[in-house]
């Protein structure tokens, strides 16, 4: 069994300045995602048998044709639950929110009849740090608009399996597909 996920990745490029945009922010009570782990989840799958992966693959190479590359402008820090107690910090999306969306329901279709897929409402976003509880943030910590924009250019999909260990998630990208509609 694997931990997998399907995501967008970020460039190299869009990654650096991302970790850059959130150096203000930074601070060490936090588990902050390192940048060459920046993406942007599609889809969680979990545990999931080596032999279902052909399916993966291959409903990532449709949706791959299906769509072209695309540019991407960040809009800011967010926090899920929410900004009272927040668990997870995460960078949203100015534009091009709404083709990841696409791209995340495309894709998803084409894996629910095989996988039990999660039901919560689709929010583009990038991870940038995961906070434990009772952690204490300053207060006014996630401000509005509080980086500066980041451009990026996302063109492809990537299946990644997910290691657990106790520095954190490691991501291993186990197949790749380009966004290439002609």
């Amino acid at each position: 069994m694997k931990r997998l996920f399907l995501a967008l990745p970020l460039s190299p490029e869009g990654a650096r300045a991302l970790w850059h945009a959130w150096e203000p922010l930074r601070f060490s009570r936090i588990r902050w995602v390192p940048a060459e782990q920046f993406h942007i989840t599609l889809v969680f799958l979990g545990e999931t048998e080596e032999r279902e992966i052909p399916v993966i693959v291959e409903s990532m190479e449709k949706t791959g044709a299906s769509f072209s590359s695309f540019p991407v402008l960040t809009g800011g820090p967010g926090a899920f639950p929410g900004k009272k107690g927040p668990r997870v910090l995460f960078e949203s999306f100015r534009e091009g929110g709404d083709r990841i969306a696409e791209i995340q329901k495309d894709l998803s279709g084409r894996l629910s009849p095989f996988f039990t897929l999660e039901k919560r409402k689709f929010h583009p976003h990038i991870t940038t740090a995961r906070i434990r509880p009772g952690t204490g943030l300053p207060s006014g910590f996630i401000p509005h608009g509080g980086t500066s924009p980041v451009r990026d250019t996302l063109n492809r999909i990537v299946l990644f399996e997910s290691v657990l260990s106790s520095r954190g998630a490691e991501y291993y990208p186990l197949h790749e597909t380009p966004l290439n509609r002609s």
